[in-house]
């Protein structure tokens, strides 16, 4: 992805040969791509800058290549497209480490009577479109990315869904650790994972602001089978909203709540929560000033 990135700028006019090292950085080289990455590897020529990931590179180059890069948080987006997944593209705007699609939520999971069965039990009845960004796909995303947590928590492949289920994975643990683990206790284990997440996040300084798309997925595809498809900034920030919401979270701000802390039992790491001030509108906001 950081390779693609420098290849849009090179064809764009960003950058140019006497930035790259002669290299001529076009779209299908695939000679230029193997050097680069041979560059990255051993951080020499331009490969060195390109080490960086791309939201280091363009902040050093400047001349706009900061507004082409494809990436949340600093980690460039994976080979999964949210203009055809869009709760993913939540996933991706949301995740404690940036764009990751390992603990996300993938639309077209869910689009089957089959594939929505293993999760009424926590409230999700009925298949969602893969374009849907409703309160009832967030409630979704709200199970699925804590429960994707898990799977990392616990060493899974997250392709063991093919093989075992929910409660065949419970047993798993069950076996392993002698605890007598219920499939709530697991998702709440995911939950309070991704809650401390954000809560190192914050006391780093990231905000609500940091939970942001790439400009290009606000665009719609030109061509193609997905042709018009395109993520509406709107419909992402009140399903974004909507997200922090159902994990007890301040839906402006993205901050946990005392009471979510206190139900994950995590209530001790409500010191390193940032503490709200007044702004001039009287609204509340948080102060990342002290932690």
């Amino acid at each position: 992805m950081t390779i693609a990135w420098a290849m849009d700028c090179f064809e764009r006019g960003l950058i140019s040969t006497a930035d790259t090292g002669g290299i001529e950085l076009k779209f299908g080289n695939a000679q230029a791509m193997v050097q680069l990455v041979e560059q990255m590897g051993q951080r020499e020529g331009f490969g060195r800058l390109l080490s960086e990931g791309s939201r280091r590179a363009a902040r050093l180059i400047g001349r706009g290549t900061e507004a082409l890069t494809v990436q949340v948080k600093g980690q460039e987006v994976p080979m999964h497209e949210p203009r055809v997944k869009y709760a993913l593209g939540i996933g991706y705007a949301v995740s404690p480490t940036g764009a990751d699609h390992n603990h996300n939520i993938h639309d077209s999971d869910y689009t089957t009577p089959e594939a929505i069965e293993p999760l009424k039990p926590f409230g999700i009845t009925h298949p969602l479109l893969v374009t849907d960004l409703s309160q009832e796909k967030m409630r979704l995303a709200a199970v699925e990315i804590p429960w994707s947590v898990v799977m990392n928590m616990m060493g899974f492949c997250g392709f063991v869904f093919f093989t075992y289920d929910r409660p065949c994975l419970a047993a798993l643990i069950q076996a392993a650790t002698g605890w007598d683990v219920t499939l709530q206790e697991l998702l709440r284990a995911g939950e309070r994972a991704y809650t401390l997440a954000r809560i190192f996040n914050l006391r780093e300084g990231l905000t609500s602001e940091d939970d942001r798309l790439p400009a290009v997925f606000h665009q719609p595809f030109p061509t193609g089978p997905a042709a018009g498809n395109f993520l509406p900034p709107d419909a992402v920030e009140a399903a974004r909203e909507m997200f922090y919401e159902l994990l007890g979270w301040d839906p402006k701000s993205g901050i946990p709540s005392q009471a979510r802390l206190q139900r994950l039992g995590i209530e001790w790491a409500a010191r390193y929560l940032p503490v709200a001030s007044t702004n001039q509108d009287g609204a509340q906001a948080a102060d990342p000033g002290r932690l």
